[in-house]
């Protein structure tokens, strides 16, 4: 994403009708806006106010798909940020389908379980469509799923698939499948191997970031695996330094987009949470620094154990909760309370979710 071009605006337009204009766009017009100019994105997009705003007036859905495992059954509903949109306007969807990935354009990727039959699926939840996709190899194990939209009507997007094999020959690195669906000519193409050490394996259950044109995954031993989509290349690089030591305990380590670039939300103690961003010099993403520091203290006198499920944005942090969940306000320290339904007692997948009502034509 390109940065914003501040110069290139008028500065005499006053906030409030750049407000006014912003939250009655379209998703994909909101997002060229950000491009528009830092003021708007900093200052006006990405402010706790704007986003129930601008949901309450286009319609548009912007929230989390929460999602527990069960041996028998997937679970899954849906909640809007700050649950004041209605999120009975997505169905539940079946108890036979896994969601596997998300993306900003409304469009998940999940399988379908029938017996001992696996079936991968794209859908928009907010339409009811959906659409079957040929299987990938699901002989081997998959660790990571991610999809990228390109274009909405008509709709072209890719899935990322990697799966994992086993040991290497001759080698103590695990050997990495990565299987690329592309809608275009609908069928599923091997790329580049990925070798890792064994301590090193990708965290499952945890979903994967897309920054610019790269996806991303966290493995065990604090490392990141990034796909780069241009180049269909992998390549590793550590979380910051502190963590990979050990100097300090830090706990419910997630990867966040925030603000188009790559973070890192941690708990540092029972109410401290801290989000580091990958800083970029000369176009090369080469160092962690910490940006914000949310003490969550006042939030322990309310809710017991509210575990931290990574920021949301500049205005949101999500804490996980049993049987419930819970949207912190940075801004004001206000706190929404969600009651998990349909089920689910922990909400242990979480998926960020964005979406407008348009048909699309898959």
């Amino acid at each position: 994403m390109a940065a914003p071009a501040d110069n290139n605006i008028p500065h005499d337009i006053p906030d409030d009708v750049v407000f006014e204009i912003l939250t009655r766009t379209s998703l994909r017009t909101l997002d060229t806006c950000k491009c528009v100019a830092k003021t708007w994105k900093e200052d006006i997009i990405e402010d706790s106010i704007f986003l129930p705003t601008y949901c309450e007036r286009t319609k548009n859905l912007s929230g989390f798909f929460l999602q527990d495992i069960r041996p028998l059954d997937y679970l899954s509903m849906f909640t809007s940020i700050d649950h004041s949109s209605p999120s009975d306007r997505i169905s539940c969807l079946p108890r036979d389908m896994k969601i596997l990935a998300s993306c900003n354009q409304g469009i998940l990727c999940c399988i379908k379980r029938t017996c001992r039959q696996y079936r991968y699926y794209v859908c928009k939840p907010a339409t009811e469509q959906w659409r079957s996709l040929p299987n990938p190899k699901l002989r081997h194990w998959t660790v990571g799923v991610a999809i990228r939209v390109f274009e909405s009507n008509p709709l072209r997007f890719k899935v990322i698939r990697i799966s994992k094999k086993g040991f290497a020959k001759f080698s103590e690195l695990y050997e990495y499948y990565c299987e690329i669906f592309d809608s275009n000519t609908w069928r599923w193409r091997e790329t580049e191997t990925l070798f890792l050490p064994d301590e090193e394996f990708i965290l499952d259950r945890v979903a994967s970031i897309f920054v610019k044109c790269s996806y991303h995954w966290l493995t065990y031993d604090n490392n990141v695996v990034a796909f780069h989509d241009p180049t269909e290349s992998f390549s590793t690089f550590h979380l910051p330094e502190l963590m990979s030591k050990g100097y300090r305990k830090y706990t419910h380590k997630q990867l966040v987009d925030y603000q188009g670039r790559l973070g890192l939300s941690c708990m540092t103690d029972e109410s401290t949470i801290e989000l580091w961003l990958l800083e970029t010099s000369n176009g090369i993403e080469n160092e962690w620094k910490k940006h914000v520091v949310v003490d969550i203290g006042p939030v322990r006198e309310k809710v017991m154990w509210p575990n931290p499920a990574g920021f949301y944005n500049s205005g949101f942090i999500l804490l996980q909760g049993v049987y419930e969940v819970f949207i912190y306000k940075i801004k004001d320290g206000s706190l929404v309370r969600v009651k998990l339904k349909n089920g689910l007692s922990r909400g242990d997948e979480i998926y960020s979710f964005r979406s407008d009502l348009e048909m699309v034509n898959f």
